[in-house]
């Protein structure tokens, strides 16, 4: 773990301990560490005059917007980064952040699911772990895309995988389908059987959100029309998080479309992972994310400070 990544995990292990008054237990629960190494924080803090009577720890805007969240929405963690004009500068910050988390929740044989899509891809190409760690690296969706493009299924899950330094498996079968008796034999192959019970054993879970509109990565590859749009509008979904449409409570709307999409990682499922990660930003994100915090559909969020700050607003 660099400085500065350990500089900001002992920051959050005394703001738990002294200014939210967690026990050393819950601490470790709620960042996935020892609880050793929360006695051991706290000492090197004590012996390093980190506190005294109150904490002397640099805050910054972030810090306190995370607690907030944190706070607010009962997650487990929060992490907001700059908000940049470049794209590339926010997946390089995302990616850092992504990087500290996933250094220490994870463990070797683990199985960690991984969505799709621009963000997700563009956050993979900048992640760095300090260390490998053998885990297996699962889809959580059916094949999306075309096989070899950057944001494909595939493609995705390959790239975090080769970072993180696990194995990967890849998916073969659609997401999306014509029918609902195409469906049907999909879910029933015996590969979709496989990844799906592979997605039983998942540990963490790494996802990003959509918007419902046509200027998404899945609409522009032909998943969804005008016409389906207007009829998502209707229902009042505010946007999608992994292929499931959400209103704006983050409530599963029920519609049509469901009957097309081969489902790998249930929605109900996402709850019950112990790390459920959850990676976007910008404005026509910002009904979606909230909905999903609000809703406590997943437990991680890392965003940008502009999406952060029209959330809370």
């Amino acid at each position: 773990m660099s400085a500065d990544k350990r500089r900001k995990t002992i920051y959050k292990v005394l703001r738990m301990y002294y200014v939210d008054n967690l026990t050393q237990n819950e601490i470790a629960n709620r960042l996935s560490i020892s609880r050793i190494k929360v006695a051991r924080y706290i000492y090197y803090a004590k012996a390093h005059k980190l506190v005294e009577t109150k904490l002397n720890f640099p805050i910054n805007e972030n810090d306190e917007l995370e607690t907030e969240f944190e706070n607010k929405y009962g997650l487990k963690e929060c992490r907001i980064v700059p908000s940049f004009e470049n794209i590339e500068d926010t997946y390089k910050y995302i990616a850092i952040e992504l990087a500290d988390i996933l250094g220490r929740i994870l463990n070797d044989d683990e199985y960690v699911g991984i969505s799709w899509g621009t963000t997700l891809e563009g956050v993979s190409r900048y992640l760095k772990l300090n260390k490998k760690i053998n885990v297996n690296v699962i889809p959580v969706t059916g094949a999306i895309g075309i096989q070899g493009q950057d944001n494909s299924t595939n493609f995705v899950i390959k790239n975090f995988a080769d970072k993180i330094g696990g194995r990967y498996y890849p998916i073969h079968i659609p997401n999306i389908v014509d029918s609902k008796k195409a469906k049907k034999i999909l879910e029933a192959d015996s590969q979709t059987r496989n990844i799906i019970e592979l997605n039983k054993k998942l540990s963490t879970v790494i996802l990003a959100v959509s918007a419902a509109s046509l200027d998404t990565s899945f609409s522009r590859l032909g998943a969804f029309n005008q016409k389906d749009i207007d009829y998502l509008d209707s229902l009042g979904v505010v946007g999608i998080l992994n292929f499931e449409f959400l209103n704006a409570a983050g409530e599963l709307v029920e519609n049509m479309i469901n009957d097309r999409i081969v489902r790998i990682l249930p929605f109900e499922s996402i709850r019950k992972i112990k790390n459920s990660i959850l990676i976007s930003w910008g404005p026509k994100k910002v009904e979606i994310l909230k909905a999903c915090i609000k809703n406590k559909n997943i437990n991680i969020l890392l965003t940008d400070e502009e999406t952060a700050r029209a959330i809370s607003c």
